[in-house]
């Protein structure tokens, strides 16, 4: 159920000079559990007097400066937004946000949470190394245009829901060097068919091993050889399910010294045998 009615705007307003947009939204069941949704937006334009500190207050929050400068602190630092900049704000915790000293502030906001957004945010103040983002111009078009078309109501939740996670995509800038283990994984995905060794990706991600797979862990949540073996897997359940290629042909191609091997190894994660899964796929097609 959405709802931005004036009537229940419960947004504080003090050292605001002008509101425009303002949209309240409760989410539906549906979009609680399955999607990232907005709570409140609107755009803001302020005078010198204007602060917000709370020790808590809904999720997660983008405020997009397009005028003056917003002092901004949270749990993950201090920072002073000027025009052009972008901040994301874990709101959920301990926070204040003012206009900076002799400024009046104008800026576009959106508060929103859901699945995966609080990770998510969590990433991106990690690769960015902080929590204030400076994007391209065409960043700020994008914002804005959510922040009206959230006012008009008639955006799908689904489409809410894909364009935040677009915003909060393009907020890993391209031009952001790769993590060493993402650049050991480049290599482990152009040579997984070959004998790929701990200290080849070791080198590639120019770690000494010890290091590398103490941060390849935090970073993937799995062992770099645990990994190997999922992608080899992965890469010879799509062979086994969409060729006709046959086991013989298949288990080189992923790196396996033999056909027992691959077919152990894929029964344990998937609970057949390649033959076993191939002939469910053919007999279920063959049923129509």
């Amino acid at each position: 159920m959405q709802n931005s009615a004036q009537s229940q705007q419960v947004s504080d307003r003090s050292g605001v000079r002008c509101e425009r947009f303002f949209h309240l939204n409760l989410p539906s069941v549906m979009a609680a559990k399955s999607l990232i949704y907005p709570q409140m937006s609107a755009y803001y334009d302020c005078d010198a007097n204007y602060f917000r500190s709370r020790s808590s207050h809904l999720g997660l929050l983008l405020m997009h400066v397009t005028a003056g400068r917003l002092a901004v602190c949270g749990v993950r630092g201090e920072v002073e937004a000027g025009p052009g900049d972008t901040v994301l704000l874990e709101t959920f915790r301990t926070h204040l946000y003012c206009a900076a000293q002799g400024t009046s502030p104008s800026f576009y906001w959106l508060h929103f949470d859901g699945v995966g957004a609080r990770p998510l945010a969590e990433y991106l103040i990690h690769r960015n190394q902080g929590i204030c983002f400076s994007l391209p111009n065409e960043y700020s078009q994008r914002f804005s245009h959510l922040i009206l078309d959230l006012s008009k109501e008639n955006l799908p939740e689904t489409e809410q829901s894909a364009r935040i996670y677009a915003l909060l995509c393009a907020m890993e800038r391209p031009n952001l060097e790769r993590t060493p283990c993402q650049k050991a994984v480049d290599y482990l995905q152009g040579h997984y068919a070959e004998g790929v060794r701990i200290a080849d990706l070791a080198a590639a991600a120019h770690l000494s091993a010890s290091h590398f797979c103490a941060c390849f862990k935090e970073e993937y949540g799995v062992s770099p050889h645990q990994y190997l073996i999922e992608y080899r897997l992965s890469i010879g359940h799509n062979l086994v399910c969409n060729t006709a290629q046959s086991i013989e042909e298949i288990y080189p191609q992923i790196g396996y010294s033999s056909p027992s091997a691959f077919i152990a190894a894929f029964s344990k994660k998937y609970g057949s045998t390649p033959s076993a899964l191939r002939k469910r796929l053919y007999d279920r097609a063959a049923r129509g």
